[in-house]
């Protein structure tokens, strides 16, 4: 073997590891995926993928906001008529929205580690050169309900609807793009109660999780 070939034979490509988190609304699983990212040192990505993604369309207006995590609605919806040549014009902008951050997490995934809440994370990157765990967060009805009293400062009645808006929202959004049904546990990896964990407990066992398992 030439001393050329042994050193290509060397060269190991290490594969990005993702932590990829669904979540109930009021579960926590935002916070549950800072802390994470801050426990391991990597990246976290969130709503802040929207700006990302918006950039990377050249889309300077707040035309694509309101479709963060949304589903195509088939009796309404906004075409998306601006941007550069990452955007196919006149395109629902629920579904241009998704495609730019489609190709915003694939770009991202090849340079490093991260968590990604939402969006998809766990179907956009699953014929991508990395390993992914693919996190379910849940919590009981009530206590969510409690959850979003507190960090929304409403009131029960108002916590309700909005719990059950955003679950229906995020269910609606997961199942039109990946086809697969959200929170279905043959969907995921592992599934945690942050009620009954704590965030601080459930964080420590997903990052347990990414560096001895993955």
């Amino acid at each position: 073997m030439t001393e050329h070939a042994m050193k290509e034979k060397e060269v190991v490509v290490m594969r990005h590891k993702i932590i990829s988190i669904s979540r109930e609304s009021g579960s926590g699983g935002k916070v549950i995926g800072e802390k994470v990212a801050q426990l391991l040192g990597i990246s976290f990505y969130d709503s802040n993928l929207l700006e990302l993604a918006k950039e990377y369309g050249g889309i300077t207006s707040d035309s694509l906001d309101k479709s963060d995590e949304k589903a195509t609605n088939r009796f309404y919806y906004k075409l998306l008529y601006e941007g550069n040549e990452n955007v196919i014009p006149e395109r629902p902008a629920t579904e241009m929205l998704f495609q730019l951050q489609s190709d915003v997490l694939k770009q991202i995934a090849a340079k490093e580690d991260f968590v990604i809440v939402g969006r998809c994370g766990d179907f956009v990157l699953r014929d991508e050169d990395v390993d992914i765990l693919k996190v379910f967060i849940t919590a009981p009805f009530e206590e969510r309900v409690k959850r979003i009293m507190d960090t929304n400062h409403v009131n029960k009645g108002k916590a309700r609807a909005f719990v059950r808006k955003t679950d229906k929202q995020r269910k609606s959004y997961y199942n039109f793009f990946t086809k697969k049904k959200w929170g279905n546990i043959d969907n995921y990896d592992v599934m945690l109660n942050s009620h009954k964990l704590g965030l601080d407990e459930a964080a420590k066992i997903i990052s347990v999780l990414y560096k001895e398992v993955m």
